[in-house]
């Protein structure tokens, strides 16, 4: 996909694409949860987004899944267009409520028997492995994208800006504009209007403080449970990503045939600043099958 350099185009972008998904709304008591849906065959993917973020984390991921799978892409509560959980914080609670949530929300698109795949972004890689350790065998792969919340450390990104009262549009969409150069991307030429966009969008929407997951346990707290075959993919200069030693030894002592997958040149949103190399590499382990007792070792890889 190219990028796109006009603001009037990146809006209308994303509300064709918008416009092109079937809408759904499954609730679990008094909070309903907004999913959205593209493509009719095929096994189901769940997309879950990262920190402020909603289902446009994956515009340029979709377009690639839909033709073969069934992709749902959910607003993790408290973004986007979902309502907010009934716990906020302490943040670990707020992932362990998030992904009861979204276990609930699969199982009400799904039925309690259908397979599904579950894909997650930062911190919705945390929120999917709680996900997955609910539903057991139903989930057959679990892939975490970005992954932090594993207890290893991380270089971290750069300083973040604030906005200030009485800032201008533009003024707000600059300090947008920073700080996802800052936390996403590895190269700034990469964050397009659309990028900008959907953050300002994603930003509008946030009511829920999710970034200090990032330094928990909390992913791996899950992994012990999850009964899917493993996956992870990071981007080369994401300032999340652990030591390789760390990451592979973590991984594979819950999973041993876990793929460890690095697209060189990434940064933090490898879906979208490193698309095309990602969604090889996401198709590919989807492509399993199996399940995690059966999973052949595998080497870490680079794309």
């Amino acid at each position: 996909m190219r990028p796109i350099d006009s603001r009037e185009e990146a809006a209308a972008y994303l509300d064709r694409m918008e416009a092109e998904a079937r809408r759904f709304e499954p609730r679990l008591g008094d909070q309903a949860t907004a999913w959205r849906s593209w493509g009719e065959a095929g096994p189901a993917v769940v997309l879950l987004n990262g920190g402020t973020g909603s289902w446009m984390h994956w515009v340029r991921n979709i377009p690639a899944l839909k033709d073969r799978y069934r992709v749902l892409a959910a607003d993790l509560p408290g973004m986007g267009d979902s309502g907010l959980p009934p716990v906020t914080e302490p943040v670990e609670d707020l992932v362990r409520i998030s992904g009861t949530i979204i276990a609930s929300g699969i199982e009400g698109l799904l039925g309690r028997s259908e397979p599904v795949h579950i894909v997650g972004f930062s911190f919705g890689s945390m929120v999917g492995a709680h996900a997955a350790a609910r539903l057991g065998t139903q989930v057959e792969t679990f892939t975490m994208v970005g992954a932090s919340g594993l207890g290893l450390s991380f270089a971290g990104p750069g300083r973040l800006r604030k906005p200030e009262e009485g800032m201008t549009e533009d003024e707000l969409r600059e300090v947008h504009r920073h700080n996802m150069i800052a936390l996403l991307f590895a190269d700034p030429a990469n964050a397009d209007e659309l990028a900008l966009e959907l953050q300002v969008r994603n930003a509008a929407r946030i009511r829920i403080r999710s970034h200090t997951s990032a330094v928990t346990a909390i992913l791996r707290e899950a992994l012990p449970a999850v009964r899917a075959r493993l996956g992870a993919i990071w981007g080369g200069r994401d300032p999340f990503l652990p030591a390789r030693g760390d990451r592979e030894a973590l991984l594979r002592r819950f999973d041993p045939g876990t793929p460890i997958h690095v697209v060189e040149g990434a940064g933090h949103w490898v879906p979208y600043e490193g698309a095309e190399p990602f969604n090889r590499r996401l198709l590919e382990l989807l492509d399993r099958r199996s399940t995690r007792a059966s999973a052949p070792s595998s080497a870490p890889t680079s794309a």
